[in-house]
């Protein structure tokens, strides 16, 4: 059987309890809505099943840096970086510590911060001409996502937790093949919030990774939208 729309939902619905009273279309829309929350969040739909590739990136290194106590700003000497490192990761050889590129001015030229994009000041010491790594700890993961089922590429990873990744490499100095996932913390940024993965060990490369994942429950408002659930079973609790 096809699978129906709201509207469909609803007529079938209306149809069922009566048409008599003036109230029954807002409260079976009510309970369409509740109905279709309930059975979607209890299993594992296949509606709710899609697929993703998602593509690391390998860390970079050109060049060397100059960091200045109590400037936001990095200045680069033989780099080349662009925009798309913005969100990446950055560390400075000879600091444990690292943060996060807010910004790119010009190939020579970026403004560090912290995970939302707040430029943040170097805290260390003033050094020239050192050796760095820009590399990408989180992955934005799609939009709709709820819950990443099982990644994999020519392997299976396994999932741990950031806690653990913060036990064992808490810098994230170690580089290779990744082995772990974990769903991480959301970041916002403009406003805007996104829901990120990490991997560990920071791939050293670029590698394609098969991401499977749940799609996040949404109630059907409109009278085109059709529940990540039979439909079936939203007319009959509805």
């Amino acid at each position: 059987m096809a699978r129906r729309t709201t509207a469909q939902i609803l007529a079938q619905v209306q149809a069922t309890i009566g048409y008599h009273s003036q109230w029954v279309e807002p409260v079976a829309s009510l309970l369409i809505t509740a109905a279709s929350r309930e059975i979607t969040e209890a299993y594992q739909w296949s509606y709710r099943k899609r697929v993703r590739l998602l593509q690391t990136v390998a860390p970079y290194s050109a060049g060397t840096v100059t960091a200045t106590l109590g400037s936001s700003t990095l200045v680069g000497a033989g780099t080349v970086w662009t925009a798309a490192m913005v969100g990446a990761a950055l560390s400075v050889s000879g600091e444990p510590q690292y943060l996060f590129v807010a910004a790119v001015a010009d190939a020579t030229h970026l403004t560090l911060g912290d995970l939302e994009g707040n430029a943040t000041p170097w805290g260390q010491t003033t050094g020239a001409l050192k050796t760095y790594s820009i590399f990408r700890v989180h992955y934005a993961l799609p939009a709709d996502c709820d819950l990443v089922l099982f990644p994999t590429r020519d392997w299976p990873i396994t999932e741990k937790t950031v806690e653990y990744f913060d036990q064992v490499d808490p810098y994230r100095t170690s580089r290779g093949t990744p082995q772990f996932f974990a769903m991480s913390q959301q970041a916002q940024v403009s406003g805007a919030e996104s829901l990120n993965i990490e991997f560990w060990p920071i791939a050293s490369a670029i590698y394609t990774m098969r991401m499977p994942y749940l799609r996040r429950a949404i109630d059907p408002l409109s009278p085109t939208d059709i529940p990540l659930c039979p439909t079936e079973l939203v007319e009959l609790l509805g």
